[in-house]
């Protein structure tokens, strides 16, 4: 998956990301709805 994108329509991949306060996000958690990932790098 590193090495290629995505194609479109296609589902993404679940993963999970740290939240605040020990929580764990996953993709998988928001099934049947509308989401919006942005990732932003710092640039400092």
């Amino acid at each position: 998956m590193a090495n290629r994108g995505l194609n479109v329509g296609k589902p993404a991949p679940d993963f999970a990301l740290p939240g605040t306060y020990n929580t764990k996000y996953s993709l998988s958690d928001f099934a049947g709805q509308p989401i919006i990932i942005v990732f932003l790098r710092g640039t400092w």
